[in-house]
């Protein structure tokens, strides 16, 4: 049985300062509501955690990066002012927490719209066990919308 069901919400963020690729990636990977009038897209909070997508289903979160290679060196890795490396670890702390409090029955997968982050991620988040880290590109991210 997937725990996380009963204890999963629907939510709306307010997306006026993300580029249209953002939001239009997250739409693609998560298929997640967007109302271009407001500028508000849907998302899920479990356990006080929040997902971009939620698949009941399969027991399955998901997350969504789009263009995270800007911010690697030519090595692969992170420019030394970026600070997004450790936000992202930190979020992919608490996205194991909530699996591991609900008896490691969901799991997340992170889509990458890029193959430098893609790669340095799904190194970093090895140790996760209930993550899995995908490199997962779109190519008219543009349209969408």
């Amino acid at each position: 049985a997937c725990l996380a069901i009963p204890v999963t919400s629907e939510k709306y963020r307010k997306v006026s300062r993300w580029s249209a690729i953002t939001i239009n990636y997250q739409r693609f990977i998560a298929q997640t509501k967007y109302d271009p009038t407001i500028q508000m897209i849907q998302e899920f909070q479990c356990l006080k955690v929040t997902f971009y997508g939620w698949r009941p289903a399969y027991c399955l979160f998901l997350e969504a990066k789009a263009r995270y290679d800007q911010f690697f060196d030519i090595e692969g890795e992170p420019k030394i002012w970026w600070k997004g490396s450790k936000s992202g670890k930190k979020q992919a702390e608490r996205h194991q927490t909530v699996c591991d409090t609900l008896e490691g029955t969901p799991h997340v997968e992170w889509h990458f719209l890029q193959p430098i982050s893609y790669a340095y991620f799904k190194g970093i988040f090895s140790q996760f066990k209930n993550i899995s880290v995908h490199y997962t590109p779109c190519a008219d991210l543009m349209t969408i919308i």
